[in-house]
């Protein structure tokens, strides 16, 4: 009988040996595993620009093309693609709709010739208008248009509010001003014949009304800045500043593309720019790399060429140096201001 029970339990222990030894696997591949990236730019005419990401067996892939405005989003997985999702350009909505308008407009013009062919259709027709005339006549008559007679009807046409949605001219300042005088004439015409206090008393409780809103508003944002003031001045904010000031060049030096291959020409409109920015060039480290050039034209304004980025992240790297107290301290108390 012992026996029996000592065999289940070895066999118990060895499949808990098994799972502890696959989660510790798992987790040493997912923070030392590199995660490897390559972005590749094709610069012209037309701007192509390929991405993809690889960690370990999964791979996520885009392509983008400017020209045709295609956007191709894929993940692969052992080499099985799925798709992620496919935005295709505005020239094949174009093509697929202009055989519905040729039909419409075909439909329209085979209808106007049949009623033009039969002279009781235009009969009809003299006939609806007149009758659509009278109708709106009389619905003119017995719907007249409304007076403003009193305060809450004044309202509606106040002044301080602002549409919620607003074209692009009325953005404008010459557009808001425009909007402003229209309101101020409306305003004006629907206070016409009112009491010089009626007017006074309207208008100031306008203003009020204004001032209470900015006054609100103001409080809110003096609460928010005291807010931050207090967390910027914690211990924790303190010592996370101060900590990744020191490792913050660190991890940009470690996702920064370890490759980078290629040939850029450029040129500006002017050939003393294009050596300006040919000095700021020559500081970055990148330009010295083998397989990399670039070449500057002083004749005319251009800029063409090809460029492949590889880099790699490593997660055990990065969370050795975001693990800490202090750190996840100041996310949370980031969250309640």
């Amino acid at each position: 009988m012992l026996h029996v029970l000592w065999v289940i339990l070895k066999i118990i222990l060895i499949i808990l040996a098994v799972l502890i030894g696959l989660i510790l696997l798992i987790l040493l591949l997912v923070l030392f595993a590199p995660i490897r990236y390559k972005v590749a730019a094709d610069i012209g005419d037309d701007i192509a620009v390929t991405a993809k990401v690889r960690f370990l067996i999964v791979s996520v892939n885009v392509i983008f093309e400017k020209n045709e405005k295609k956007l191709d989003t894929f993940l692969r997985i052992v080499g099985i693609k799925i798709g992620l999702g496919n935005k295709e350009g505005e020239g094949h909505k174009e093509k697929k709709s202009k055989p519905k308008k040729e039909k419409k407009k075909k439909n329209k013009a085979d209808e106007s010739v049949v009623i033009s062919d039969t002279d009781t259709a235009n009969a009809l027709n003299e006939d609806k208008t007149e009758n659509s005339l009278v109708e709106n006549k009389t619905i003119e008559a017995d719907n007249p248009i409304k007076e403003v007679d009193s305060e809450a009807d004044i309202g509606e046409y106040d002044l301080w509010t602002d549409e919620d949605t607003l074209d692009k001219d009325e953005k404008k300042l010459s557009g808001r001003i425009k909007r402003l005088f229209k309101k101020s004439k409306r305003t004006i015409e629907d206070l016409d014949g009112k009491s010089e206090d009626e007017i006074k008393e309207t208008l100031y409780q306008k203003l009020e009304k204004k001032v209470n809103q900015i006054n609100e508003k103001k409080e809110e944002i003096e609460k928010k800045v005291n807010r931050f003031e207090k967390f910027w001045n914690m211990n924790c904010t303190v010592r996370t500043r101060e900590y990744l000031g020191k490792y913050l060049i660190s991890i940009l030096k470690h996702i920064a593309p370890k490759k980078i291959k290629g040939h850029i020409r450029y040129g500006f409109d002017e050939p003393c720019t294009t050596g300006q920015v040919t000095g700021y060039l020559s500081l970055l480290p990148f330009v010295y790399q083998k397989g990399f050039s670039l070449e500057p034209d002083f004749r005319e304004k251009v800029i063409e060429g090809n460029v492949v980025l590889k880099g790699r992240i490593i997660l055990g790297y990065i969370a050795r140096i975001v693990l800490k107290r202090y750190i996840w301290q100041t996310i949370k108390m980031a969250r309640k201001i």
